[in-house]
Formats: C-alpha cells, sequence, structure tokens
C-alpha cells in the first residue's frame, strides 16, 4: 500500500511537471511569434510612415523577394528599400496600417491597408495629381531565420484604378463605333488644344451613357493632332450630333479654336474589327 502511494505521488509529479514544461515551451513559443509580429508592424510601418527605410531590416531578410503581379518581382532587401522610397515620393503622406497577422510555423498572413495623397512632383502622374487613394490588400508570407524571406500581395487594384479616374468598360463588339478627328495646329499650340478639349470635350462625351472613352494624340514639332472618341454603337453618336447641346459645343469650340489650326478638324468613322 505505501509503495502503491508513493507510485501515486510521483506520477502526479510527473504530470504536473509535464504540463508546466509543456506550458512553458506554448508559452515561449506564443510570446516569440507575438515578438515577430509586433516587428513585421512597427518597422513597416515605420519605413512607409516615418521614412525610417532602415527600420525595415529588423524584420526582412537580404534575399527578400516580393511577388505583385502583375508588376515583376521585387528582388532584395536593397530593391525594396529603393520602391518604398518612390512610393514616398509619389505619395509623400502615405500611411500604411497593418491589421490582423496570423503565423503559423514558417508562413503567415497579414492585412493592411495604405493611403496617402499623389504628389505633382513625382513623375507620371498627369491627371492624377492631388488625387487621396485609399488601397486594401492582404499579403501571404513566408519567414526563414525569424525574418519575411518572400511575400506574395493581393491587393484591390480595380478599386485604385477608379479612384484614379479609370472607369470599368464592357469588351468591345462588333458594334463599336470610333469617330476620328484629325487636325494641325500652329507651332506650340498643341498644349492649348489640349487644354480646349479637356475642359469642354470630354464633359461633353462623359454625359453620353454609350460614350466609352476619348484618346488625344499630338506632335508638339510637327502639329499634327488626333482625336479618337470611342462609342458603344454608330447610332447613339447619329443621334448626339443632332442635339442642340452638340451643335452648342461646336459652335463655341469652333470660337475658341480659330486661331490654333492650320489644318482645321476633318472627321471620319469606323466601325470596329475585332480580330483575336
Amino acid at each position: 500500500m505505501h509503495n502503491n502511494k508513493l507510485f501515486i505521488v510521483f506520477t502526479a509529479i510527473f504530470i504536473l511537471f509535464s504540463l508546466s514544461t509543456a506550458c512553458f515551451v506554448s508559452c515561449s513559443h506564443h510570446a516569440k511569434i507575438n515578438v515577430l509580429k509586433a516587428a513585421i508592424k512597427r518597422n513597416a510601418e515605420d519605413a512607409y510612415n516615418n521614412g525610417n527605410i532602415d527600420a525595415l531590416e529588423g524584420h526582412i531578410s537580404k534575399d527578400f523577394i516580393k511577388h505583385n503581379p502583375p508588376g515583376a518581382d521585387v528582388v532584395g532587401l536593397d530593391a525594396f528599400k529603393e520602391s518604398v522610397k518612390n512610393t514616398r515620393i509619389r505619395l509623400p503622406d502615405c500611411r500604411l496600417t497593418i491589421g490582423e497577422i496570423v503565423i503559423d510555423g514558417n508562413f503567415g498572413s497579414m492585412m493592411w491597408t495604405f493611403e496617402g495623397t499623389v504628389s505633382d512632383q513625382a513623375p507620371g502622374t498627369n491627371g492624377i495629381a492631388g488625387k487621396s487613394l485609399h488601397e486594401t490588400g492582404c499579403s501571404f508570407i513566408r519567414l526563414e531565420s525569424g525574418k519575411l524571406a518572400e511575400e506574395w500581395m493581393y491587393v484591390d487594384d480595380r478599386g485604385v484604378l477608379q479612384q484614379m479616374g479609370y472607369k470599368l468598360m464592357p469588351p468591345l463588339t462588333e458594334t463599336t463605333f470610333a469617330m476620328v478627328t484629325q487636325a494641325q495646329v500652329k507651332p506650340g499650340k498643341v498644349e492649348d488644344l489640349v487644354k480646349i478639349e479637356h475642359e469642354m470635350s470630354v464633359p461633353l462625351f462623359k454625359s453620353y451613357e454609350d460614350f466609352r472613352g476619348f484618346y488625344f494624340m499630338g506632335d508638339e514639332k510637327t502639329g499634327k493632332v488626333c482625336g479618337i472618341t470611342m462609342w458603344n454603337n454608330q447610332e447613339s453618336v447619329a443621334e448626339a450630333m443632332q442635339s442642340d447641346n452638340v451643335k452648342a459645343y461646336f459652335e463655341e469650340f469652333t470660337a475658341k479654336t480659330k486661331d490654333l489650326f492650320v489644318v482645321k478638324p476633318t472627321r471620319e468613322n469606323y466601325t470596329v474589327v475585332i480580330q483575336e
């Protein structure tokens, strides 16, 4: 009986020791995970929001690879730092906010939001300078030695493009119609014509439901210009041309551009031929 009591006591001690050890290991593991999560959040937000690019070294490996389709991969920590710098040039007031981070073994995921105002000093921002953009996305990450080794980004690109002013258009069909206008302006007057088109033509065209888009091309050296308006069908254009507001538009447009042209505008109509 005495031996049985000792056996029970030793067994209880062993179970308690095993449970405490398991608890200690589990708690230690969770603590490390929480420290890693905090580092990812702190360093990434510091780099984007405050411009502390070197903070990225705290949680990103030197051989880091970032996949952000359809764009090209960003390979290496130095290349990623450069991409963050370029982002801050385009959106100097940018704010990155990282939400929930989940880590399981060497893989994880995180949700984030990104917002900022497009700078008028950044290259390639014509037409969108001053716009405030808000982007949401998530990332799937691979960890190596406690640092981010690879990231796959999934972003609401369509939402961002719509904020920039792009419109979703139905696919081209056999009824899609194009009106092509060609002309030639005096030297140095292409920019003046573009301004008038932007102020007058674009708002008019956009008021019609069947309007698909306006494309303007010009050569400053020769003064040759070409404008293409796309429509869902020819019937809608023919109807619009007979309306009073379009007739008034042409009268005002002619008056504003009478001193710009060397060769006055000529218009031709085309139906779209689809080739696979």
